[in-house]
């Protein structure tokens, strides 16, 4: 009875290992994702900075500063080439900056306004799982033995049927709209002149049932500090932009603003101003999400950054 108990086990097992293997297999070898958010937006900047030899300014996070930060008009009254590496928190904090090391030159300067969520480790969503099969062996070959089993494994049932769905001819839909994919020359979204009201909803930047600041996620930050500073490269910290109902937050997300505070005071990296510097109110001034402005909402907090920023920009 047990011995057939665990063959059939054993058989399952095998199934779903084997199925996973060949999807990942399939996603390896299948090109319909290339041109998608955010991998389109990944090339776009790696063109961008292999371009410039000088000594530039790099922003690095999520897609907050893709949409919210207007690197143009930054060059321009701080007289530094500065370039936008904002792409997509589903990525996770670890691939993010692994990412921009490809782009990071000695004596850069380099910035982060990192998502709220992005102090939470989250290495499974599909973005993540696509990105690194189909786009980036090499990410994938240097991963812990552990950790490319966990990514074997992570693969849903959702992405499943449309890798399955390429084969028999059904499309995968690209339903971003053009500002996910149009940038101007510093990497910045461009024509996000709108809002979409049901798309920006008040919440809460801190989800209590995660942990922030976990031990991944501090060590992928302190070894992406040591990388910067073994090119000299200058490293700030500022704060996402951010939808909510009053200029403040309080109770447990204060809580966690403190932690990163403290975290980034442990580590001796410049904050530039307060979180309350980049809460804003209006709605009118962003474009699809709590984390995106549009260009209004973008000059107001891209005129913050330039006066914060000045300073030590001067003096370096």
């Amino acid at each position: 009875m047990y011995k057939n108990f665990f063959i059939s086990i054993l058989f399952v097992v095998f199934i779903i290992s084997t199925s996973q293997v060949l999807i990942a297999y399939s996603l390896s070898n299948n090109n319909v994702w290339n041109n998608v958010f955010p991998n389109i937006i990944l090339d776009k900047h790696k063109q961008i900075s292999k371009n410039i030899k000088q000594p530039k300014i790099l922003i690095i996070s999520g897609s907050n500063s893709f949409f919210g930060i207007n690197t143009e008009l930054m060059s321009k009254e701080l007289n530094y080439v500065i370039i936008n590496h904002g792409s997509g928190v589903s990525l996770n904090l670890d691939y993010i900056l692994n990412e921009s090391k490809n782009c990071i030159n000695d004596n850069d300067i380099v910035i982060l306004p990192l998502e709220y969520v992005l102090y939470c480790d989250n290495k499974f969503s599909e973005n993540r799982i696509i990105q690194i099969w189909q786009n980036d062996k090499q990410y994938f070959d240097n991963m812990p033995f552990l950790d490319r089993i966990q990514l074997l494994y992570s693969i849903s049932l959702d992405l499943e049927k449309k890798v399955i769905g390429t084969y028999i001819g059904k499309p995968i839909k690209n339903e971003l709209p053009i500002e996910y994919m149009s940038t101007n020359k510093s990497g910045d979204s461009i024509n996000n002149t709108k809002t979409k009201e049901d798309a920006v909803n008040i919440k809460n930047p801190f989800d209590k049932n995660k942990i922030y600041l976990d031990e991944n996620t501090r060590q992928t930050i302190m070894d992406f500090l040591n990388y910067c500073k073994s090119k000299n490269v200058k490293v700030f910290v500022t704060y996402p932009s951010y939808y909510y109902n009053q200029s403040y937050f309080d109770g447990y997300n204060l809580e966690q603003i403190d932690k990163i505070n403290q975290f980034w005071k442990e580590q001796n990296i410049i904050v530039l101003g307060q979180y309350t510097d980049f809460i804003y109110i209006n709605k009118s001034d962003f474009y699809d999400s709590e984390y995106h402005l549009n260009i209004k909402g973008r000059e107001k907090r891209t005129e913050k950054l330039i006066e914060l920023l000045k300073p030590y920009i001067n003096n370096n």
